[in-house]
C-alpha cells in the first residue's frame, strides 16, 4: 500500500488548511491501494493553533481565556503541552481574521499580553508565541501594558495604539512582571524583517492593516522615536534583529522585554508535526495553496516541506490556483513531479472546494502515473 501525505496550507479567505486536505482526499479517491495521511500546514498565523490541535490531539490541552482582543471580553484560546509549554498564536487576540474592518487605530496586542499573564498566573514559565497575522503597529506596547509596563501621557497612563504612540511621554517599567525573568520566551515568525526601513514594519506591513499610503512616513517616524525611548529604558538595541518588524513591531518587544529566541514559523511547525520523522513513510506528497510564488519558499511551509521532501528524495506535487514561473522552477529544482493549477480562485469555499477536486479529477492519469 502507498502512503500519500496531504500537506495544503490554507486557501486564504475561503478555505482552512484542513478543508482544502479534505478536498484533495475527495478529488484522489480514484487512486486504488493507497493510504492518506493528512497534515493541514501553517506558518504560525490563522489557524496554527487548529492545526496543531487537530493533528496531535492527545498532545495538547485547550485554554480557553476571556480577553481584550479586537473587542472587550472576547474569548480566545491557547494549548499547553504535557511538558508544560504554553502555545500562544497573536492571531487569536489581535488577528486580522477576527474582523473584517482595518482600522489599526482600535487594535491592540493587549489581548496577547493577557494571555501570557494568563498562563504565567497557572505556573507556566515556558512559552512559545506565534506571531502571524497580526492587525496592528503598535510595537508590542498593549502586550508588554498587560505585564506591567506602564506608557505615560501627558495625563497619566494609556494604552498606545497605532494612532497614539506619538503621544506617549513617558515608560515606567518598575511594575514589570518579575515572573518574566525566570521564564523562556521562543517567538514564531514566517518574517525576518527588522523593524524600521522599507523592508520592516510599517512600509512592508501596515497598509494590509489599513493604515493609508499617506500615513506611513508618519507611523514610521513614531515607531522609530518610541522603539528609542524604549531601547533606552531597558538598556538594549535590537530594532535591527531579524524578526524584530514580525507582528507590527511585537517581535521588537518580545527581543527587548522577554530576551525571546526567534525561530522560523515554517520550520517549528514541521517540527512539532514530525514530520521530518513521518515524511520517511511517504511515496508521494500534495502541497496546496492559494497561490505559489517566491514568498511561498522563503520561511513559508510549503517551501520548508518541499525542501524536505528534496532531502529525502520524496516526490512531490503542487496543488494551486497558479504558480509563478520562477517558483515553479525552484521547485523543480527539488524534485517537484507535477503542478496541478486551480486558475482564478473562487470567493466561495464551496467553490474552491469544487475547483480542488475537478482539477485533481483532470490530471488523473499524471498522478496515477507517478504511483505506478
Amino acid at each position: 500500500m502507498r502512503n500519500i501525505f496531504l500537506c495544503a496550507n490554507a486557501f486564504k479567505g475561503t478555505l482552512t488548511a484542513s478543508e482544502a486536505n479534505m478536498a484533495l482526499r475527495e478529488g484522489l479517491s480514484f487512486l486504488q491501494d493507497v493510504r492518506f495521511r493528512s497534515f493541514p500546514l501553517a506558518d504560525g498565523g490563522d489557524g496554527t493553533l487548529s492545526t496543531l490541535l487537530l493533528t496531535k490531539p492527545k498532545a495538547y490541552k485547550k485554554i480557553m481565556t476571556v480577553v481584550h482582543g479586537i473587542q472587550a471580553g472576547e474569548e480566545s484560546f491557547y494549548l499547553v503541552d504535557k511538558r508544560n509549554i504554553a502555545y500562544i498564536a497573536l492571531c487569536e487576540t489581535s488577528g486580522l481574521a477576527r474582523t473584517d474592518e482595518r482600522i489599526p487605530e482600535r487594535r491592540t496586542t493587549l489581548g496577547f499580553g493577557e494571555q501570557i499573564r494568563h498562563a504565567l498566573d497557572h505556573g507556566i514559565r515556558d512559552f512559545v508565541l506565534f506571531l502571524g497575522g497580526s492587525s496592528t503597529t503598535d510595537l508590542g506596547c498593549g502586550m508588554l501594558s498587560a505585564l506591567g509596563i506602564r506608557f505615560l501621557e501627558t495625563s497619566g497612563p494609556f494604552l498606545p495604539s497605532d494612532k497614539t504612540m506619538k503621544d506617549v511621554t513617558g515608560i515606567e517599567k518598575e511594575g514589570f512582571d518579575n515572573r518574566i525573568a525566570g521564564s523562556r520566551f521562543t517567538i514564531v515568525t514566517d518574517v525576518d524583517v527588522p523593524l524600521l526601513g522599507e523592508k520592516g514594519a510599517v512600509y512592508r506591513f501596515a497598509k494590509q492593516k489599513g493604515t493609508r499610503e499617506e500615513d506611513l512616513p508618519f507611523l514610521e517616524e513614531t515607531v522609530a522615536s518610541l522603539s528609542r525611548r524604549m531601547e533606552d529604558t531597558f538598556g538594549k538595541k535590537v530594532k535591527e534583529m531579524p524578526g524584530a518588524g514580525a507582528a507590527g513591531g511585537v517581535g521588537f518587544a518580545c527581543f527587548l522585554c522577554l530576551d525571546a529566541k526567534h525561530v522560523s514559523g515554517a520550520k517549528a511547525i514541521l517540527d512539532l508535526l514530525e514530520l521530518p520523522s513521518r515524511i520517511k513513510a511517504s511515496d508521494l506528497v500534495i502541497l496546496g495553496e492559494g497561490r505559489i510564488d517566491l514568498s511561498s519558499l522563503e520561511g513559508k511551509a510549503t517551501g520548508a516541506l518541499a525542501r524536505l521532501c528534496h532531502e529525502n528524495g520524496i516526490p512531490f506535487v503542487t496543488v494551486s490556483g497558479s504558480i509563478e514561473k520562477e517558483a515553479r522552477e525552484r521547485l523543480v529544482s527539488m524534485g517537484l513531479c507535477h503542478s496541478v493549477l486551480l486558475g482564478e480562485p473562487s470567493s466561495q469555499k464551496a467553490g474552491n472546494k469544487d475547483k480542488i477536486i475537478k482539477a485533481v479529477l483532470k490530471d488523473r492519469d499524471i498522478l496515477e502515473s507517478l504511483l505506478g
